[in-house]
């Protein structure tokens, strides 16, 4: 899940080009999401937690305290998901919104052939 959303995060950032954009967006994603699904267990307030968590740390090293508090936080959203009996479910299901999220954001990406240059670059000899 972790490393989903620290995927999903770059992509925000370099979609928008900014750390506090890419918060914006997650804020009002967030809400939306959290309106839209009112069933009884929703798998995107637990993704937006991850998301949050992953996205306000900003840092790449686990033993940072800002990395302990990032790991510490996306497990929390995630075992606060899991239902007993059903944790592969559940862990599919959020790891399933992730990628979805991910997806989307980006096929947006990819729409601007100025951000994709590492297969552009001449192979290094």
């Amino acid at each position: 899940m972790e490393w989903l959303a620290v995927e999903l995060s770059a992509a925000l950032v370099a979609l928008y080009r900014s750390w506090e954009r890419a918060e914006m967006w997650l804020v009002g994603y967030g809400d939306e999401v959290c309106r839209a699904q009112q069933h009884e267990h929703p798998a995107g307030p637990p993704a937006v937690a991850i998301m949050s968590s992953t996205i306000t740390a900003r840092d790449a090293a686990t033993t940072e305290p800002a990395g302990l508090l990032r790991i510490t936080a996306t497990a929390a959203a995630v075992l606060g998901y899991l239902r007993p009996g059903k944790e592969v479910e559940n862990g599919r299901e959020l790891a399933l919104k992730l990628i979805l999220w991910s997806g989307s954001l980006l096929a947006q990406l990819l729409k601007d052939p100025a951000v994709i240059v590492d297969y552009r670059r001449p192979a290094l000899r």
